[in-house]
């Protein structure tokens, strides 16, 4: 979060101050309303426009989305305004040597599973 928490309260704020201005549904402006970097860093689940933001280590990347059972797409933007890219691509190599193929395991041991309860029903 060190790195990312200027970058993140400036992406939040823009997107804020954009939703607000626009102005296209009743309760817009409350999009303007950003907390401070240091009530972001108390809140457990910090979300951009609604959605939650995966911040943290390895371990919290994999246990954040495995809170939230009825997604089964992940969209990312580690990319942020003002984050040095060397670090951007540190975090990235990061996500993919640790986080991805904790992923990868669990979807292969869901397929196996499921085609295990598939011959079992075809055996009948």
């Amino acid at each position: 979060m060190d790195d990312a928490e200027y970058a993140i309260h400036y992406l939040m704020a823009k997107y804020g101050q954009w939703i607000a201005e626009a102005a296209d549904v009743p309760g817009d402006e409350q999009f303007a309303k950003v907390p401070s970097i240091a009530e972001l860093r108390k809140l457990n689940d910090t979300r951009l426009l609604g959605e939650p933001l995966i911040i943290g280590s390895p371990d919290d990347a994999i246990e954040m989305p495995e809170r939230y059972t009825d997604y089964t797409h992940l969209a990312m933007g580690m990319s942020l305004p003002g984050l040095d890219p060397k670090k951007v691509r540190a975090s990235m190599r990061l996500f993919a040597k640790e986080v991805i193929p904790h992923f990868r395991r669990k979807a292969r041991a869901a397929g196996r599973s499921g085609q295990s309860a598939m011959r079992a029903g075809a055996s009948r």
